[in-house]
């Protein structure tokens, strides 16, 4: 590996912007995770087309507002059966293999998709007794109809010869039970701004955007800015993030991964102190935004990622973003 240290790193520049890049990680992972399960049709295709962590934390918001039985309240109750029902799911479904080895978290599995969108079933039965292991959920006349608009509604898990519990679609009533619980949870499916009291704050570091010119940007041109992703290899490659947590000052180190030819190569910043500065938008959030120059650096016209580290004190976080030399 060819592995250079920068013993020079341009000034930080501690602006209060706010600024959001291609999807981050962690806004990736929650529309890959558990709530894909009780999406609309509509909010899945919405999500597939969203490209700036604003837009996402816009959708969520959203999401969860329309959702919300006592709108106007500091409580979402139906957030909080979500988060209780992905807690019982991981602790009681998870995938486990022919030797009790888990492979699959389980509010991702088939038993607990159906938990977090038909809710707990009121009777539960294992079959032992048959050629296949069964677990067998129903909900039985008044409930069924309550719920569900149908007068029983009962979903089969089988075990499979992997000795994962697999949702059995033939004759099962969960396709049936879908729509009306579907349409329970949407309280306010028409509202279409997100409310104030209905805003939430994301914690800790995220929202990497990369861009060849950060001091003239301002707070309002950088909410939802995209990611600029060419630099040329004699310019300086600026970048920006918000944090949102208690820590005044963050331990920051920045590095840029690629190749040399045929070799990896490892270009390390010196670690440094910043302060995210308040935002003008969060009062709970910061930004921080610097430039580093790339002239003089070992790069080629290739493609790289540019790596932030960063440490509150209480948490670390990895941030990325692909680029490419031109």
């Amino acid at each position: 590996m060819t592995f250079v240290r920068c013993v020079a790193l341009a000034a930080i520049l501690t602006l209060a912007v706010s600024s959001f890049a291609a999807l981050s990680p962690t806004y990736q992972e929650w529309g890959s995770g558990p709530v894909q399960w009780i999406m609309t049709a509509a909010e899945q295709r919405q999500w597939k087309q969203l490209a700036t962590d604003g837009e996402a934390q816009h959708f969520i918001d959203l999401f969860w507002a329309r959702r919300d039985p006592t709108p106007g309240t500091p409580q979402n109750e139906f957030l909080t059966d979500f988060q209780n029902r992905v807690e019982r799911a991981d602790r009681y479904f998870p995938d486990k293999d022919s030797t009790g080895t888990v492979i699959g978290r389980g509010a991702m599995s088939d038993r607990g998709r159906v938990l977090l969108v038909l809710g707990v079933p009121p009777n539960v039965r294992r079959e032992d007794d048959t050629p296949e292991t069964k677990d067998v959920w129903v909900w039985e006349k008044d409930e069924a109809n309550a719920k569900f608009g149908l007068p029983r509604v009962e979903v089969d898990f089988v075990r499979d010869s992997k000795g994962v519990f697999r949702l059995v679609t033939a004759n099962s009533d969960f396709a049936n039970a879908v729509p009306a619980a579907m349409k329970a949870m949407l309280v306010s499916p028409d509202l279409k701004n997100v409310p104030e009291w209905a805003k939430q704050t994301p914690s800790g570091a995220h929202a990497l955007v990369l861009m060849t010119d950060v001091s003239a940007a301002s707070p309002d041109a950088l909410l939802n800015g995209r990611n600029v992703v060419t630099f040329a290899k004699s310019g300086r490659i600026g970048f920006a993030f918000e944090y949102c947590g208690p820590a005044e000052t963050l331990n920051m180190t920045t590095s840029i991964l690629g190749t040399a030819g045929e070799k990896p190569l490892q270009i390390l910043m010196p670690p440094v102190a910043v302060k995210a500065h308040a935002s003008t938008s969060k009062s709970s959030c910061g930004m921080v935004r610097a430039a580093i120059p790339l002239a003089g650096l070992p790069l080629e016209r290739a493609t790289y990622t540019f790596v932030v580290k960063l440490d509150d004190g209480a948490q670390s976080y990895n941030l990325t973003q692909d680029f490419r030399i031109e």
